[in-house]
């Protein structure tokens, strides 16, 4: 069983996007580079992290 990777985006501390696939982290982590680097904001490109949660797989329960 293949164990996905899940990735949330903050944006100074705080969850904008999450629970990403790789796809979709990926595509929105350029994006949001690339923007935060365009567009006048108060934010800058160090604003931006992002975490990878790996989620816990369920065990079966094999006591009989």
């Amino acid at each position: 069983m293949s164990v996905s990777k899940v990735y949330h985006i903050y944006l100074k501390g705080e969850c904008v996007l999450h629970s990403l696939d790789e796809a979709n982290f990926q595509s929105s982590w350029n994006t949001l580079q690339n923007l935060v680097g365009l567009v006048k904001t108060d934010y800058t490109t160090e604003d931006l992290s992002y975490e990878v949660v790996t989620p816990l797989q369920k065990r079966e329960d094999i006591s009989n």
